[in-house]
């Protein structure tokens, strides 16, 4: 996955989410978006339909986030 692709994803087996992976945030973007300066856009940078990675939260503990789907 890179940056300006469209991804669903779950986080610890929830209820599926699409969002845009965006360089920066910005308050002028859609709730939709996650950036590759957070935890999460970190965890989601260079996975693939498929794949799952554990990332550490701002709390300590860890994340599975699992990516379903990639759309350029």
């Amino acid at each position: 996955m890179t940056i300006n692709s469209r991804v669903t994803f779950c986080v610890d087996a929830g209820v599926p989410r699409t969002a845009n992976l965006v360089r920066n945030e910005s308050l002028d973007f859609p709730n939709y978006t996650v950036s590759v300066g957070s935890l999460l856009g970190v965890g989601l940078l260079g996975l693939r339909a498929g794949r799952a990675i554990a990332v550490d939260t701002e709390k300590g503990s860890l994340q599975k986030i699992n990516v379903i789907r990639i759309d350029f």
